[in-house]
């Protein structure tokens, strides 16, 4: 069973730092590692500055507030952001189908390294945005959906924003006056049918399900621009 980052040694907590979190692209300040950590910025920073004695990590500009660090080498030839792991996972069979095999034989390892990485986010931390994101849509061809006018592209954009954000949603669907107000937003496919499920804001432990093609209209709460009661003509 893996240790809690937050009860890791001091040693095993600077190692995870450097394989896990510093990098020559991308800068990291006190506050971020020390969330990313669970420990004090207190912490954090003398984790860094230990990191710097040894060679493994220097600060852009030592006055700066934030001070931005970075690591001296990167961590593999295959160093990337976790947004980009994610997006070269979904497509890496989209890719396998568009390219000849003798290029796609070159884009192997990056997209080895991509789905190792979304692998290790995902055995670290599961509360994590995208990796929260990415269990929600796994397996969902939601461009396949679109082109097929399940449900269009509008509509994607404002369930993978609630999905990614964890935002409540008010939504019409076809043929009904009643105004759905759903959190926890999850999408299921079953025999090619693109469903999604919520819970009832309104009703806690009411949990609702249905075919992504009745929706009519949908947007985040927080954006809401109509009424309780939605007209019954608003096109798909």
């Amino acid at each position: 069973m893996k240790k809690s980052q937050s009860k890791l040694s001091t040693e095993e907590r600077r190692l995870l730092i450097v394989s896990e979190y510093l990098s020559t692209r991308r800068s990291l300040t006190v506050p971020e590692l020390a969330l990313k950590l669970g420990v004090a910025r207190n912490t954090a920073a003398e984790d860094l500055y230990c990191l710097e004695r040894r060679g493994e990590a220097f600060p852009e500009d030592p006055n700066a507030k934030p001070v931005l660090w970075y690591a001296t080498q990167p961590r593999n030839g295959m160093e990337m952001t976790a947004e980009l792991a994610y997006a070269l996972n979904c497509l890496s069979t989209v890719i396998q189908a568009h390219v000849p095999d003798a290029v796609f034989k070159d884009l192997k390892e990056p997209l080895q390294a991509a789905n190792d990485m979304v692998k290790k986010a995902k055995a670290r931390n599961p509360n994590d945005k995208l990796v929260r994101y990415s269990n929600v849509l796994s397996g969902i061809d939601l461009h396949k959906h679109i082109a097929s006018g399940t449900i269009n592209g509008d509509t994607v954009s404002v369930i993978k924003d609630a999905v990614f954000n964890d935002h409540d949603v008010a939504i019409e669907l076809k043929d009904s006056w009643e105004l759905l107000r759903l959190k926890s937003l999850k999408l299921s496919e079953t025999n090619g049918t693109l469903f999604v499920r919520g819970i009832n804001v309104d009703l806690p432990n009411d949990a609702i399900e249905f075919e992504a093609e009745l929706i009519t209209k949908i947007e985040l709460r927080e954006h809401l621009a109509w009424g309780k009661t939605p007209s019954r003509n608003r096109a798909a």
